[in-house]
């Protein structure tokens, strides 16, 4: 060791520097992360807001619609466009009426069946 320290040169140590720097690098990087993840949020919140109002307003369009076509479907108003558009239709007599039964699924299914054989029998 020399005798007077005044006049030696310091020696700069690097450990402790890189040390501090690199705890600095992380606080740093930590902040600007949590900030993006906060800017993120918020704009996927404000997407949100904005698929639900549409939601929302589809719903209600919908609904509109939905009523609009059960007022069309309406025999009043049914009746109403008939005489509009002269189209001289009448309520069917009971003997001009056919009620059909609902047959089963596999019911529906072998007459499908039945029918594409003859089809093809018949060609």
């Amino acid at each position: 060791m020399p005798k007077n320290r005044k006049r030696s040169a310091p020696s700069v140590r690097l450990g402790p520097v890189f040390k501090a720097v690199v705890a600095c690098l992380c606080i740093g990087l930590a902040g600007v992360g949590y900030v993006w993840q906060k800017n993120q949020l918020l704009a996927l919140g404000k997407q949100m807001k904005k698929k639900e109002e549409r939601l929302e307003q589809l719903r209600l369009d919908n609904r509109t619609r939905l009523q609009i076509l059960t007022d069309l479907r309406s025999p009043v108003s049914l009746e109403k466009k008939i005489k509009e558009l002269r189209l001289g239709l009448t309520t069917p007599h009971p003997n001009q009426i056919v009620t059909l039964e609902d047959a089963g699924v596999s019911d529906a299914a072998k007459s499908r069946e039945v029918y594409m054989v003859k089809r093809n029998d018949e060609e």
